[in-house]
């Protein structure tokens, strides 16, 4: 239940994962409200946006041919849902 009544920190999440050094997010669901907010807060993190596994599929294997995958992304099915397991 406290999670529901506490306060939300995202801005002070969002200004942590800047100063870590992220420089790309993923939104993952219908809309780019979270992504605005992200904008807002932390200019400097591109938001790429996802509503489905096929399109999550897609972006990893982007951030993979880049060379800017996640090294929890770069091995063998890593990164991939079952529904797009093949």
């Amino acid at each position: 239940m406290r999670q529901v009544t506490a306060p939300v920190r995202w801005e002070a999440s969002i200004e942590r994962i800047a100063a870590m050094g992220i420089t790309q997010a993923l939104e993952v669901g219908a809309g780019r409200v979270l992504a605005g907010l992200v904008k807002r807060i932390a200019p400097a993190i591109e938001v790429r946006a996802a509503s489905d596994p096929t399109m999550i599929a897609e972006i990893v294997a982007e951030l993979k041919a880049a060379g800017t995958a996640p090294a929890s992304l770069r091995a063998g099915d890593a990164g991939k849902s079952e529904l797009t397991r093949g």
